[in-house]
């Protein structure tokens, strides 16, 4: 990546000033118009985000809708100015040279509090995670407050869990704590203000001695009956502040993303997911979550609980069963899994099957659950092996044999360069087949069958 700033990206011939278009929130950018763009985006002050495709890359076509919601919602993000726009690289192919575009698509993003240096977007291609890279690298994670009705207006446009410092002056302790907070959890949205008694008022704290207060402001999407709005800080019942963020913030239930997971990570537990389809079901959903809610609060400091949307593409290979499916991972998620299909869930979770099951599961009498593909008898006569779950061991761990073993995800098979190495391999397979006994040339598909490794190839 050029180290360069846009100031000196100038270098681009420009023809000429014109009109930079706009369609779905982004900006259609070009070599000639392209010091318009940034010069439009300095102007304001904002953080401008550009996204380098090619219409012929189906990775592109797939995040194009990604992009357009990224740029929606950012536009409507109450915090922070940004402006989204895109290089078409077949058409403007010395941009794509001039920024050492390697792999496409491509998201730069260029922040004022970053002197406008480009940082690659590298996370995974959601909306959610994209919007939060982009307000990440703008340093708008963090955010002074003024009277109690701009949290409101703040909080209320935002899905997800907040910490809120409330203190007198910036000399109170726990702000000094808060501020080490924000350097370890960056990715997690704060806001804090130095208007005591207005929030103290507006938010019924009762403790009117107290000169500073800290609150994780929970998922207001999983607030229901019997659950408090926000979680308050206290020394007596948390050991650190540290301790008060990795309890409180998966509030019982929440959504499984990049964010989240970061949080998961920390507080080292097994996790708890039901998955299922969020399009169109808000008051299912509403439900799952209140019964996830009572999971969290008998098995709080054992398992976490999180919903997953299964509408979500990286998710699809969760096949459900019925509306829902229920899995706990252990720790090592790459060893464990343990999945509940006593029953079919069709309308409505019962709530006590869940909870045995996952009573079992920390009794350590649940079974291991391993998804696995079906085993095609007339696959066995062709010259390359297929292996599945269930005979991984049998096959792949055969002293008697060399087994040579190739991964690979069947969504990628579409691809010009996967296709020709398949056709590679089944080369190889009819040689070794009809002329060696102790080789085998075989194949496992990651996406229907549970493996420990994923490798391209592996020689075992």
């Amino acid at each position: 990546m050029l180290g360069s700033k846009v100031l000196l990206l100038s270098l681009l011939v420009i023809v000429g000033l014109c009109t930079v278009g706009i369609k779905d929130n982004v900006y259609n950018i070009t070599e000639e118009n392209f010091e318009e763009f940034v010069e439009l985006a300095k102007s304001k002050n904002s953080t401008f985000v550009i996204k380098f495709f090619t219409p012929m890359c189906p990775h592109c076509q797939d995040f194009r809708p990604i992009y357009i919601e990224a740029a929606k919602q950012l536009q409507e993000d109450p915090d922070g100015s940004y402006i989204l726009g895109e290089v078409n690289t077949m058409v403007q192919e010395r941009m794509g040279k001039h920024f050492q575009i390697r792999g496409l698509p491509t998201v730069l993003i260029f922040s004022p509090t970053n002197e406008y240096n480009p940082v690659t977007f590298n996370k995974n291609r959601t909306a959610f995670d994209l919007i939060t890279e982009v307000e990440l690298v703008s340093g708008l994670m963090t955010r002074e407050l003024k009277d109690h009705n701009e949290f409101v207006q703040r909080f209320s446009r935002r899905n997800e869990n907040i910490i809120l410092g409330i203190f007198k002056d910036d000399k109170h302790p726990l702000y000094a704590e808060m501020q080490k907070l924000k350097k370890e959890y960056n990715f997690v949205r704060m806001y804090y203000t130095f208007n005591l008694e207005d929030y103290r008022k507006a938010m019924g704290l009762q403790d009117n001695a107290a000169t500073g207060f800290i609150l994780m402001m929970h998922n207001k999407q999983f607030i229901g009956p019997g659950i408090p709005p926000f979680a308050i800080y206290s020394a007596e019942q948390y050991k650190t502040l540290n301790d008060f963020l990795l309890r409180e913030y998966p509030f019982d239930v929440e959504f499984l993303n990049e964010k989240v997971e970061k949080i998961y990570a920390k507080r080292n537990l097994p996790r708890a997911v039901l998955y299922t389809q969020f399009t169109n079901r808000t008051n299912e959903i509403l439900k799952y979550a209140m019964i996830l809610q009572g999971l969290g609060k008998k098995y709080k400091d054992k398992v976490s609980f999180y919903l997953q949307d299964t509408d979500q593409k990286s998710n699809r290979k969760f096949k459900l069963v019925g509306d829902a499916t229920y899995i706990i991972f252990d720790i090592d998620s790459s060893k464990s899994k343990y999945r509940y299909i006593d029953k079919v869930f069709n309308g409505s979770i019962d709530a006590e099957a869940l909870m045995e099951f996952t009573q079992k599961f920390i009794e350590g009498k649940a079974p291991i659950y391993i998804r696995t593909a079906e085993l095609n008898k007339d696959d066995l006569e062709e010259p390359v092996y297929p292996v599945v779950a269930m005979t991984y061991n049998n096959v792949v761990l055969d002293t008697k044999k060399h087994v040579f073993l190739r991964f690979y995800d069947k969504m990628m098979q579409r691809f010009s360069d996967q296709f020709q190495m398949r056709k590679e391999w089944w080369k190889v397979g009819r040689n070794y087949t009809n002329n060696t006994k102790d080789i085998l040339i075989a194949e496992i598909e990651v996406n229907d069958n549970d493996v420990l490794e994923y490798l391209s190839l592996i020689h075992i």
